[in-house]
């Protein structure tokens, strides 16, 4: 069920105007790019590299390697090895 209050077709794409709400699985091809917030009510899997400019977590988990110029951590930060590169 889509709730679409205006809904356009260009030459570049398809425009959506107000609400788009879908049920099941929606598959993009290309890029998506939103003009303000994207909210996702659910868990988000992404399958190649995630490239972003700011992050801020209220809970987050990192398994594996994580690379970063800058952290600034407020509360606890658990961790096991960390190469802090010069002394």
């Amino acid at each position: 069920h889509n709730d679409v209050k205006r809904l356009e077709t260009t030459a570049s794409g398809v425009d959506i105007t107000d609400t788009l709400n879908v049920a099941g699985v929606s598959t993009f091809v290309g890029v998506v790019t939103t003009s303000s917030d994207l909210y996702i009510g659910g868990d988000l899997y992404i399958k190649d590299d995630l490239t972003f400019d700011e992050f801020t977590a209220a809970s987050g988990n990192i398994t594996g390697i994580l690379t970063a110029a800058t952290a600034n951590v407020t509360g606890t930060l658990t961790a096991g090895l960390i190469d802090g590169g010069s002394y």
